[in-house]
């Protein structure tokens, strides 16, 4: 199993008791792999959320409060082109302040 099989495995489980932010998927891209340009930690960070699409987790926006507010799902090819837009228009990582999305399952 590949390292990001791994980390998806791992925030495809902690989704089912939490939400998973895509700052925390950038953060592990650093931590866990070792990357530090900004390209490849996007580009790696939208390879795991691949794989959290394909286990049926979904993005929107989390309030903090325990709402989350999906986005309409288009696929994943439509997911991915969004947050790749967003992302880059951030200029940097998602922060827990600006997390683009965060993941979950639609039933949770």
């Amino acid at each position: 199993m590949s390292k990001l099989d791994q980390i998806a495995d791992m925030y495809a489980a902690h989704a089912e008791i939490d939400y998973v932010g895509l700052w925390q998927i950038a953060k592990s891209v650093r931590e866990r792999l070792g990357v530090q340009d900004p390209q490849k930690v996007r580009e790696l960070g939208l390879e795991i959320v691949k794989r959290l699409y394909d286990k049926g987790l979904r993005a929107g926006d989390y309030d903090y409060g325990g709402h989350m507010e999906f986005w309409p799902d288009k696929g994943r090819r439509a997911l991915l082109d969004r947050i790749n837009h967003e992302w880059e228009e951030l200029g940097g990582d998602p922060t827990h302040l600006d997390p683009i999305c965060s993941f979950l399952r639609p039933d949770n």
